[in-house]
């Protein structure tokens, strides 16, 4: 117990030292780094943000409220297709099938493409927070961000992505 509280007591003493951390200027750096205008993180009205790491829940929360029950979603909505590489095929996420007030709607793979152009998933966040995250993981990821940020403009989420 002795050992637990010297080790809580060493933790609190270099969280509260300054020279521990960052400047507000070297935090606001840091940030941008990983900051792509317009791609990632979608930032709306009031401050909240879409990102690779919070549009799954978005997505989840918004089909859950839409269809009016839990259900598993990725089944319904994620439709994978194959590819030939290096003689052999893959299988590659090719569209997600969206629910709206409207009936259904897709969002491709070439949407998806065009709206991430050259930015590639792994330079959104810093390495320790995406290598959690497998090939299949990032493609998922790349799709229900830009499903999130669509559902925000076509007006399906409010300014708290609710």
């Amino acid at each position: 117990a002795d050992r637990l509280i010297n080790s809580a007591a060493v933790l609190d003493s270099a969280a509260r030292d300054d020279d521990l951390s960052l400047t507000p200027e070297e935090l606001e750096n840091r940030k941008l780094v990983y900051d792509i205008p317009g791609v990632h993180p979608f930032r709306v009205a009031h401050g909240a943000e879409i990102s690779i790491f919070n549009c799954p829940k978005i997505v989840y929360e918004y089909v859950s409220k839409s269809m009016g029950q839990s259900m598993a979603w990725e089944d319904v909505m994620l439709e994978y297709g194959s590819v030939e590489v290096d003689g052999g095929k893959k299988r590659v996420l090719h569209r997600v099938k969206v629910p709206s007030p409207d009936g259904f709607y897709f969002v491709q793979a070439e949407q998806v493409a065009e709206f991430w152009g050259e930015v590639d998933i792994q330079n959104v966040a810093e390495k320790s927070r995406m290598k959690n995250l497998n090939g299949g993981d990032r493609e998922k990821r790349r799709f229900l961000h830009v499903v999130a940020i669509d559902l925000y403009n076509k007006g399906h989420l409010d300014e708290s992505l609710k």
